[in-house]
């Protein structure tokens, strides 16, 4: 019994080692190289620049307009994926295959493209708008040269995110539990919000986070929105 011991030990240190190494390699290096020109640029130990960055206006500007975005894409992003997470997955909606695909398309696109494409969309000049005679005048400033509009963006970016992550908790959902709260009276609302929320939290709050650090990462949709909007 003890020799087992030993070797299940024995496995789970070289496991653990494994796994450490990985992560060192592909996460740490890279960030322990840039926090070394930091505060050692050139080879001299010097806390000038982290000074000079704490001390800047612009970077708790940044900071902050980082933050606004950051968590105004990721609750658009939680709200519409989980929302079409649950409409495809709960639901016997048709073409569900080609929706799936249609809606997880943004996840396949550069951000810039995505960023460009919604700019024609909702400029002066949109053939789309110009059908409901919603087009704004020619000359006026694009409406997502915003904050507003930088954070829609995000959020559809990133809602296929949260939507892959939700639906593949869904589909582990006992259908059992839907089936018998609907037979006994409860509806839909009522299902989604005693039993389907409080079951996929887990989910979401995964699908939540990812979608933050995706968000704060993005630099193409703040740059071609941000920049002429300043």
């Amino acid at each position: 019994m003890s020799t087992r011991i030993r070797e299940s030990r024995g496995q789970e240190m070289v496991l653990t080692a494994a796994v450490a190494i990985v992560i060192v390699l592909l996460s740490l290096l890279p960030m322990l190289r840039l926090i070394k020109e930091i505060v050692a640029p050139g080879g001299t130990l010097s806390t000038v620049a982290i000074k000079a960055g704490l001390a800047s206006p612009a970077t708790w500007i940044a900071t902050w307009h980082t933050l606004v975005v950051g968590i105004g894409g990721t609750l658009l992003a939680v709200l519409s994926g989980t929302l079409v997470a649950v409409l495809v997955t709960l639901t016997d909606i048709r073409a569900r295959s080609a929706m799936v695909l249609c809606y997880v398309m943004p996840l396949m696109i550069a951000p810039q493209v995505t960023a460009l494409a919604w700019l024609q969309l909702f400029g002066p000049a949109s053939p789309f708008l110009k059908l409901f005679g919603a087009a704004p005048p020619l000359g006026t400033r694009n409406p997502l040269y915003s904050t507003s509009g930088i954070i829609l963006l995000l959020g559809v970016q990133y809602g296929p995110l949260v939507f892959l992550l939700v639906r593949a908790g869904l589909r582990k959902l006992p259908r059992e539990l839907v089936e018998a709260a609907r037979a006994g009276g409860a509806g839909w609302f009522t299902v989604l919000v005693t039993i389907v929320l409080p079951l996929m939290t887990p989910s979401i709050m995964a699908a939540a986070a990812l979608a933050f650090v995706s968000c704060v990462g993005n630099f193409g949709i703040p740059a071609f929105l941000g920049i002429p909007a300043n």
